[in-house]
């Protein structure tokens, strides 16, 4: 799932300034059809609540919104389409005002392009609003890919094909990368290509979440299967989040043969926000031993505290939360044990070089 997050804050920003505050997010994924045109998935969902609500038939009530889209490559219109997103339709009476998507596939070959998405209500004399946004597609024809991860809200077989169908599957996108409290599981579909080129009848995928600020994989959240080539092959995944800590995190998927070597890699961005669940810590700090270690002839007390807090900006939410005791509890041998931990989760090896 791409760019999620600042078209969503672009989109809402300008939306604040206008005369029903319209808000949307708008984010998208890029698969291929090996032997076929790779494609673009886009996701548009309109917050109900932002849309003016106009009287329709059967004593109901309807929203209206009109989208334009423009892609570009150079000077070049690849794709242009401009119609109508109706709403669901309410009662007059209904307290719950949903909100609604619209998803579009647009196929698209291996380049780069320009994105121009307009968006309007049309009850109101709003003006409407434009987001641009380049974007890049790239599925080599010779090697292993994975298509970009995307966040679902649910799948279900089918055997029929529709609107939200890939690879046999009925496939419900989650719009967006924020994953509040009341959400417990964060489930993603995504694809890899083209693993019968590799002249093996079956690899390794590894899927897991890792911390965006410190890259470590975080214990527990750590999925490997094995898959039999194909040109396609389908990876449907969840994790249980209802103990993952508040913080920015990426899920990760690798692709690796029967050496263990590393041959297709994609990430994607989130988002966790989580009140009822404080930061683990998994290793007793108190039972490192730093003699003879490079921080083990800083002595002085205000020197330890400037260190730690230094490794603010770089830290991930526990170890903000670990470093906010270290500081106000002031002892000189256990900052030094938490300093000492910090650099050498950072480079086991050679921790005093990951801190120079």
């Amino acid at each position: 799932m791409k760019k999620l997050i600042s078209f969503m804050i672009f989109i809402v920003y300008v939306s604040s300034i206008q005369a029903r505050s319209l808000s949307a997010t708008f984010s998208y994924c890029a698969f291929d059809v090996p032997g076929k045109s790779p494609y673009l998935e886009t996701y548009l969902n309109i917050l109900g609540t932002s849309v003016k609500f106009v009287p329709a038939e059967k004593n109901t009530l309807e929203g209206q919104i009109q989208v334009q889209w423009i892609i570009r490559s150079g000077e070049k219109i690849i794709h242009a389409d401009k119609y109508n997103l109706i709403s669901p339709s309410i009662e007059t009476n209904d307290t719950l005002i949903p909100d609604f998507l619209d998803q579009q596939r647009i196929n698209l070959l291996n380049g780069v392009y320009d994105i121009e998405l307009s968006i309007s209500d049309k009850n109101t004399d709003a003006k409407e609003i434009t987001l641009k946004q380049k974007i890049s597609i790239g599925f080599p024809t010779d090697t292993i890919s994975i298509s970009d991860i995307e966040f679902i809200e649910s799948y279900s077989k089918t055997n029929s094909a529709g609107k939200y169908t890939k690879s046999g599957y009925d496939v419900i996108p989650f719009t967006n990368a924020f994953y509040p409290k009341e959400i417990s599981k964060i489930k993603f579909y995504a694809e890899i290509y083209r693993s019968d080129i590799s002249n093996t009848d079956d690899y390794l995928v590894r899927y897991y979440m890792s911390n965006k600020e410190t890259n470590l994989q975080i214990e527990n959240y750590i999925v490997s299967k094995k898959q039999s080539a194909n040109k396609i092959n389908v990876i449907l995944g969840d994790f249980s989040i209802y103990d993952l800590p508040s913080g920015n995190y990426y899920l990760n998927i690798e692709v690796r043969n029967k050496t263990n070597k590393l041959i297709a890699f994609n990430r994607a961005f989130f988002q966790r926000s989580n009140e009822r669940s404080k930061p683990i810590v998994n290793e007793d700090i108190s039972t490192l031993d730093i003699s003879n270690t490079f921080i083990s002839q800083v002595i002085n007390k205000d020197s330890l505290i400037d260190y730690i807090a230094s490794l603010y900006p770089i830290s991930s939410q526990v170890q903000i939360e670990i470093a906010d005791r270290q500081i106000l509890n002031a002892d000189v041998y256990s900052m030094k044990q938490y300093f000492y931990y910090f650099w050498i989760n950072r480079n086991k090896d050679d921790p005093e070089k990951a801190w120079l």
